[in-house]
């Protein structure tokens, strides 16, 4: 299954230690830190993390930004990144956050 995840303003201001975040492999793990979080000169809200690893022995880093696709290894590994970049503007245009797939595509963006 492929996740597509566009965070809200709500989960970067809430994301905290303890959390599940999504990881740059497309898997949900637990936050073990927060390493930074700023706005952009656009004034969007951004945080970044690190999540435990598939084995539990280290730590992968990731970030979550304000209206943007979270993408993943999983995504580029199913998709071309016009594709991707179809799949976001379809999902921001639908108001959809998240996007779970079990055959790794989402519905046909247009």
């Amino acid at each position: 299954m492929i996740t597509y995840l566009i965070p809200t303003a709500e989960m970067v201001a809430s994301l905290k230690v303890g959390d599940t975040a999504l990881n740059p492999s497309g898997d949900f793990s637990e936050v073990t830190e927060i390493c930074f979080r700023g706005t952009t000169v656009r004034g969007e809200d951004y945080v970044g993390y690190y999540t435990k690893t598939r084995t539990g022995y280290g730590t992968v880093s990731g970030s979550y930004k304000v209206g943007e696709l979270v993408r993943t290894v999983a995504m580029s590994a199913q998709h071309t990144s016009d594709m991707v970049d179809r799949i976001e503007k379809k999902m921001l245009a639908d108001g959809v956050c998240r996007i779970d797939a079990p055959h790794g595509m989402p519905r046909s963006p247009t």
